[in-house]
C-alpha cells in the first residue's frame, strides 16, 4: 500500500501539514469573499466523520454551489494565524448514492 493510499484511508482528524486530501468530504459551509485586491475566493468548512476543517479555494469553482458532498482535492496546511486548514485546488461534484453518508456524518 503505497503512501497516498494510506493517506486517502485515514481519518481527516489524522492528517497533518503537507498531507494532500484527495476525498469525498461534507462542505458543511460556503462562502464566497472577495480580497483586499478585489479577487474573489472561498472559504469552506469541509468535513468528515472524524473531525471538520476550515479550508480556501483562491481560484472558485461553480462546483461548490452543487451539493453539500463534493470530492475535494488538494492540500492540509499549518497557516501560523489560521491554524490547520485545507488549501481546495479542484472540488468536483460527487453522486451522494456513491458515498457512504454515515462515513461524513459527525460520529463517536
Amino acid at each position: 500500500m503505497s503512501v497516498i493510499e494510506i493517506e486517502r484511508e485515514a481519518a481527516l482528524r489524522d492528517l497533518r501539514d503537507g498531507s494532500r486530501v484527495d476525498r469525498v468530504l461534507l462542505v458543511r459551509d460556503v462562502q464566497h469573499c472577495t480580497s483586499r485586491t478585489g479577487s474573489e475566493y472561498l472559504r469552506l468548512v469541509v468535513g468528515d466523520r472524524s473531525a471538520h476543517l476550515p479550508a480556501v479555494m483562491w481560484e472558485p469553482s461553480a462546483e461548490a454551489d452543487s451539493g453539500p458532498v463534493l470530492r475535494v482535492v488538494g492540500r492540509v496546511t499549518e497557516h501560523p494565524r489560521y491554524g490547520r486548514q485545507v488549501i481546495v485546488s479542484e472540488l468536483q461534484a460527487s453522486d451522494p448514492d456513491e458515498t457512504d453518508l454515515r462515513m461524513l456524518l459527525p460520529g463517536p
